[in-house]
């Protein structure tokens, strides 16, 4: 086959590729150079270069020679180098193809490993986030035992904050366990606070404590305020109640002791009245807060019913413990003050608790009524005991004094003389003497005198405390006593009368005291209890079985006619 000319156009390049063995020599960037070289020479420098490339060529391989020569050790290192590593890389090639063999098994094994370590991952990650946010969480574990320790000490206000940052949590982070055990535990706290202030409502307190505490149970949500309100009372109660059985009865003092709760009652009661006011009451009664004012024109009507509603149940929770209050004192009224006897102790107890009671009239809480029924009831057992005392003692002095001389125990010696010697005449009470001052003839009569004295004391008695409600039981308790003396007198002239062995002497002694009982001691007594006592001026008439002992008193003294006119009268 004829060889292809080239074409006209084709540069030094084409040619020679077209002409070599190996087109890929003439291809690489030097060959490219050398060509470029070659096309820029003269045609003398052209023409010479083949000379220069043999006279190169030479000294080439002059070089390459000397140099196998003098480094022939470094190329027999290098060619065991290369043998080595053509063995080394075929049997890497052939481990290659192995571990290339082996890789999916491998890899199914890993996917197993990574499945059954899946958990472990998770909890290894779980760790290390908690690890990461340990602070954060040690911060909120340790909410409860912060909220214990502030409740142990007092301070309320950060433990509530804090219980509402842990609710807070809760509802942030609901599906979280241990945030829910925190919450748990946070409200057995907050229980626990609430426990520790309903007892300080039973401690002694002031009212910026009760109040500050009220605020908290409020702020806790444990309690309605009616609840609230009930809780209070009951606390305070228990307080009140505490310290009123600190003080024991006394036998011998009931008046000490009525005195001490007196003042125990009226600062315990008066208190809880004025704190549950200012804590519960103004609170409802505030606009806003619970009761009415300006702001209840705005409340939609049903709102305003149950705000009524609501401070109508406080104020008659209030008017409940006042009212068991108040029947409290007015039992221990009626057990301690029927035994005290001494008339000015009963008046210094009924000023007392007059005062305590016009002291709680300005709160609306005036309990003066149930006052009048143990102080007249003490008033009249008092009077009575004293009157019949006298009557028993001059009883008592006749019977042991019966077989003695008159003239050594009835009457004077000097007024037994003057009996003897001609009959004294005893003068009429003049309505215009004093009625504190007794007839001077009374005082001859020793047993009589006694008897009168007993008398004048026990309204000297009356004077300190003498309810008007008690005049006519007190006019009938002087008859009796009257009457019993009387019976007496009458029954003594009687026997000496009818005794044969009795002389003169002791006959007209006692002939001469019915007198005096008759016209001086009977109406001197009534007089000194209706208007020395009383004030009442008016006679009164003296009652049957006192009249039926007067008159049989007149049959047996001598001065019968001269009396009967008087007596017939039924006067004193």
């Amino acid at each position: 086959m004829a060889e292809t000319e080239p074409p006209e156009n084709a540069t030094l390049l084409d040619m020679l590729t077209s002409k070599s063995d190996d087109p890929k020599l003439l291809s690489t960037p030097q060959a490219s150079s050398y060509l470029t070289y070659l096309t820029s020479l003269p045609l003398p420098s052209l023409l010479a270069e083949p000379q220069a490339l043999t006279e190169e060529t030479d000294a080439l391989t002059t070089q390459l020679t000397a140099l196998c020569t003098s480094e022939y050790p470094t190329f027999l290192s290098l060619h065991a180098t290369t043998s080595a590593l053509a063995t080394s890389l075929g049997s890497f090639s052939s481990s290659l193809d192995s571990l290339l063999a082996a890789i999916p098994a491998l890899e199914a094994e890993t996917q197993r490993f990574a499945g059954s370590t899946q958990r472990i991952q998770a909890a290894r990650r779980r760790a290390a986030l908690v690890l990461e946010q340990h602070d954060k969480l040690l911060d909120v574990l340790e909410i409860p035992q912060l909220i214990d320790t502030c409740v142990r000490h007092g301070y309320y206000a950060e433990a509530m904050d804090l219980a509402a940052h842990t609710a807070a949590l809760r509802a942030r982070l609901p599906g979280a366990r241990v945030v829910g055990d925190i919450a748990a535990e946070a409200e057995q706290a907050i229980r626990l606070m609430a426990t520790q202030l309903l007892v300080l409502l039973r401690a002694p307190a002031k009212l910026p404590a009760l109040f500050r505490a009220a605020g908290f149970l409020r702020r806790v949500g444990m309690f309605a305020e009616a609840e609230l309100a009930l809780a209070f009372l009951t606390g305070r109660e228990a307080c009140l109640a505490g310290v009123l059985a600190g003080i024991r009865p006394q036998r011998a003092d009931h008046a000490r002791y009525v005195r001490r709760y007196v003042d125990i009652f009226r600062e315990g009661v008066y208190d809880v009245v004025m704190q549950y006011t200012a804590i519960f009451l103004d609170r409802a009664a505030s606009p806003g807060g619970g009761g009415g004012g300006e702001g209840r024109e705005q409340e939609p009507e049903q709102e305003q019913e149950q705000v009524a509603g609501l401070y109508e149940t406080l104020r008659h929770f209030l008017q409940t413990y006042v009212h068991s209050r108040v029947m409290q004192l007015s039992h221990v009224l009626d057990t301690a003050i029927p035994q005290i006897d001494d008339p000015s102790v009963l008046t210094s107890l009924l000023t007392q608790l007059t005062y305590c009671a016009t002291s709680f009239a300005r709160v609306g809480l005036d309990f003066r009524s149930i006052l009048e029924r143990p102080f007249t009831e003490a008033v009249l057992l008092n009077a009575v005991r004293a009157f019949e005392s006298a009557a028993r003692e001059f009883m008592a002095q006749m019977d042991r004094n019966a077989a003695k001389s008159v003239s050594r125990w009835f009457v004077t010696p000097a007024l037994l003389a003057s009996l003897l010697q001609t009959k004294t005449a005893v003068p009429d009470l003049d309505p215009s003497s004093p009625v504190h001052i007794a007839p001077a003839i009374i005082s001859s009569y020793p047993l009589l005198a006694t008897y009168m004295n007993s008398i004048l004391t026990a309204l000297n008695s009356l004077r300190l405390l003498a309810p008007v409600s008690l005049y006519s039981q007190l006019c009938r308790a002087l008859e009796m006593s009257l009457v019993k003396v009387g019976r007496g007198l009458c029954q003594r002239i009687k026997t000496i009368k009818g005794d044969v062995k009795k002389g003169t002497e002791e006959i007209q002694a006692f002939e001469a005291a019915g007198l005096v009982y008759l016209k001086c001691l009977v109406p001197f007594a009534t007089r000194a209890l209706s208007e020395g006592v009383f004030g009442v001026k008016e006679s009164r008439k003296n009652g049957s079985e006192l009249q039926d002992i007067l008159s049989k008193l007149v049959s047996f003294v001598e001065t019968q006619d001269v009396l009967q006119d008087q007596i017939s009268g039924g006067t004193a």
